[in-house]
């Protein structure tokens, strides 16, 4: 009930933290472990067999979706509606979050290049697994991103 339509949704960093919060009060309810015992996020998730947090399922969610809207026919109108643009300009101001910047954040790669790994069908062929390829592309893009996020931010810390 909680993660209804989920991958519909545009994640801010503020939504991020309080879903992440509010995944670990309830994993501390169902434990009856209070924050007060001093017992780690890592160590809770750790006991529970967690090895996902919430957010990674909703970007797992999201990232078929997004397969699923990009290997539609061009004639569809979600396609045209969620990969086309909009002629004219904007009113001032910072531009709103689309739903496709989160892809775009997360892989590392611009949107056509998504779109083209999401369509081809070399990359969409399924694996042992039930994934795709170009999930699993995407996913590796992700750990790299990421790992290049704590490397930069363990080398500020250094200074």
């Amino acid at each position: 009930m909680f993660s209804h339509a989920a991958e519909t949704w545009t994640l801010k960093e503020v939504d991020r933290k309080r879903l992440l919060a509010f995944e670990m009060k309830c994993y501390r309810r169902i434990m009856r472990v209070s924050w007060r015992d001093k017992v780690t996020n890592d160590s809770i998730r750790r006991y529970l067999s967690r090895e996902h947090t919430i957010i990674e399922t909703f970007k797992r969610r999201k990232l078929q979706l997004f397969g699923h809207i990009c290997r539609m026919d061009d004639c569809r109108l979600l396609k045209s509606i969620m990969l086309g643009t909009v002629d004219g300009s904007r009113p001032r101001g910072r531009p709103a979050r689309r739903w496709s910047d989160d892809i775009v954040a997360w892989t590392g790669h611009s949107l056509p290049e998504i779109v083209h790994m999401a369509s081809d069908r070399k990359y969409v062929a399924p694996d042992g697994g039930g994934r795709c390829h170009w999930s699993l592309r995407l996913d590796r893009a992700m750990r790299e991103k990421k790992k290049k996020t704590v490397v930069r931010q363990e080398g500020s810390k250094a200074i």
